[in-house]
């Protein structure tokens, strides 16, 4: 019969397959000559029968039935019974199907696991959990030289996400974005000299940590959550001026223009600049608002920090009420906010390649969707998931397959 287990010392019997669940019934090769306690003799004292789950064969959830000899010490009496070194005594399987969880817990949901192996759930969890505490103990992440911050909702907390902007990796998620537990975080990391460079949001938090733990570095405010600001203040005026009309107007104006206003002045149709001429007529406000907002986008493609700055004073001159003949307190607020984090929003042009966030807000969506598909899960098993969620090993697993292919061929 074909050795369908390829375990050591374990010998196939037959095998029963059912509609959901195929069982193997196999014997140990392997016969105990000598009392390990004691160095006597020993006489057959029957067998037992254990069941262990292993890897699924034909997409179904697997059992061993292991026939085991059982010995008696002639010296000390002791009852002994074969040794089988290819299974997990406590957890009822094989060695390799806690391999093959430990490679698939952080991908798939423990549900998922459970209903591909026969698992319970819990015990799936407890090799995660096991394996997880391995990976933290082993697995190297060096400090990166420039360091993305950002936060995310994560069953139902907003969590610190720590990015290396460089190499394009997740580095860290924290339990809290709270200031002191980043402060004693940033304080123990090693290597934290390597960082030169942070980039985060406007979270005030951020910024005095930085300032406390990370003298040295340079903090740059992400271009896009200064830029979605003027977004921003572009949608709010758009939104009061739509509140003023009656609700067919309503509806009109914001099932045509809500998208033409979001739209870069670049990426507008000829069919857009004509509908901006016509909304110049009947809605100017909104069309100043529209170019005030281009304006603002501008600044970012200044080729040198001076030439930011200088692009940055002509658009707060452009806001001005003698300017526009309008008052516009959205674009105020926005001109009060960058003067507020000025150094660090401008030394956006003195960082290598022009440092943004992007990478993390992506990294947060998978993050948001890890939480999605593992509801109910720990917050440090979806940090698990998003940390270690990729990783597959190298190296090529021992088993069934390997063994039926070999003798086909």
């Amino acid at each position: 019969m074909i050795d369908l287990l390829s375990l050591a010392n374990v010998e196939t019997v037959s095998i029963e397959n059912r509609d959901e669940t195929v069982t193997i019934y196999a014997k140990t090769t392997y016969h105990l000559a000598n009392c390990p306690n004691c160095g006597g003799g020993l006489y057959k004292h029957g067998s037992r029968e254990y069941r262990y789950t292993d890897t699924p064969l034909y997409m179904k959830p697997t059992t061993i039935q292991l026939n085991v000899h059982r010995y008696r010490c002639k010296v000390c009496k002791q009852v002994l019974s074969d040794h089988i070194a290819c299974v997990d005594e406590s957890r009822r399987c094989t060695n390799r199907l806690v391999q093959h969880i430990q490679s698939h817990c952080f991908r798939l949901t423990f549900s998922e696991l459970s209903r591909q192996i026969g698992l319970s759930v819990n015990t799936i969890r407890n090799i995660a959990q096991d394996y997880l505490s391995y990976l933290e103990q082993s697995y190297p992440r060096s400090t990166p030289s420039i360091l993305g911050i950002d936060e995310v909702m994560i069953a139902g907390e907003y969590r610190c996400v720590l990015t290396d902007l460089e190499h394009h990796r997740l580095f860290d998620i924290l339990p809290t974005r709270k200031q002191s537990y980043l402060e004693s975080y940033f304080e123990r990391l090693p290597n934290k000299e390597n960082i030169h460079t942070v980039c985060s949001d406007m979270w005030q938090p951020f910024k005095n940590v930085c300032a406390k733990c990370l003298p040295n570095t340079t903090l740059v405010l992400d271009r896009f959550h200064v830029v979605k600001l003027a977004n921003e203040a572009m949608e709010s005026i758009r939104k009061c001026h739509q509140n003023e009309l009656d609700a067919k107007g309503r509806k009109q104006l914001k099932k045509h223009l809500r998208w033409l206003l979001i739209k870069r002045l670049a990426q507008l149709s000829s069919d857009d600049l004509k509908t901006l001429e016509v909304l110049a007529k009947e809605y100017p406000k909104l069309v100043i608002a529209y170019y005030l907002k281009e304006k603002f986008f501008d600044i970012y493609e200044a080729k040198d920090k001076n030439a930011a700055i200088l692009a940055f004073f002509e658009w707060t001159d452009s806001i001005d009420e003698q300017a526009t003949g309008m008052y516009l307190p959205e674009f105020y607020r926005l001109k009060q906010i960058v003067k507020r984090h000025f150094a660090q929003t401008f030394s956006y042009w003195d960082s290598a390649n022009k440092v943004s966030n992007g990478y993390t807000e992506c990294v947060n969506g998978l993050i948001k969707l890890a939480n999605r598909l593992g509801r109910g899960y720990s917050f440090e098993m979806i940090r698990a998931r998003a940390l270690y969620g990729h990783k597959d090993s190298d190296k090529p697993k021992k088993g069934r397959q390997e063994k039926i292919t070999d003798q086909e061929d």
